[in-house]
């Protein structure tokens, strides 16, 4: 499931490269897939940011909680309003990060790397060698193999309730060895 998982949204990214030209756009050599998670990491490197229609500025320590609740409440979950208000977060994000001097690659690994572990942030390369970077660095999201057992909980809201904002998770495994025989017994909940 994992593999299936990893080449379908693979097959995504590089539909979408290829629809955008057709849309008016230009090439691209990429798809970058970056949730208001991720966006925390990167304003740890780009520092506060301002837009016209949010009343306060968006740091790190709050744009998620903006982006994924409080816009929904204070600007309307389907409105263009809210739409309008990601959209100019993301292109003030993308017109800061052009302008600031490079960060070193300790800070970027500091500000991302817990992004990239979640899977908040990944990348989609055209070319082959590039994406077995983006493989090697977990950047591009892949499952890695699993050897002996494992456990895999997704969850994947396509609705517009948010209601990921309000859930939290809690994972027991009760897992138990008979040394005599070797069998494993595990009760996950």
């Amino acid at each position: 499931r994992p593999f299936g998982e990893r080449v379908l949204r693979w097959a995504t990214a590089a539909v979408l490269a290829d629809q955008y030209p057709q849309s008016g756009g230009r090439p691209v050599d990429g798809v970058i897939s970056a949730d208001p998670v991720a966006l925390a990491g990167f304003l740890r490197l780009l520092g506060p940011i301002e837009v016209a229609g949010w009343p306060e500025a968006l740091t790190s320590e709050n744009v998620a909680e903006v982006l994924l609740y409080r816009a929904y409440i204070d600007v309307g979950g389907s409105s263009p309003e809210r739409v309008a208000l990601l959209a100019a977060v993301t292109q003030k994000a993308w017109e800061r990060f052009g302008q600031i001097p490079a960060p070193s690659p300790g800070a970027v690994a500091d500000a991302l790397g817990p992004a990239i572990d979640r899977r908040h942030l990944q990348l989609w390369m055209r070319d082959a060698d590039e994406q077995a970077l983006m493989l090697s660095s977990s950047l591009a999201g892949a499952v890695p193999p699993i050897a002996g057992d494992g456990l895999g909980i997704v969850v994947n809201n396509a609705s517009e309730s948010k209601i990921e904002w309000y859930l939290h998770r809690t994972i027991d495994a009760d897992i138990v060895v008979d040394p005599a025989s070797g069998r494993v017994q595990s009760v996950v909940s």
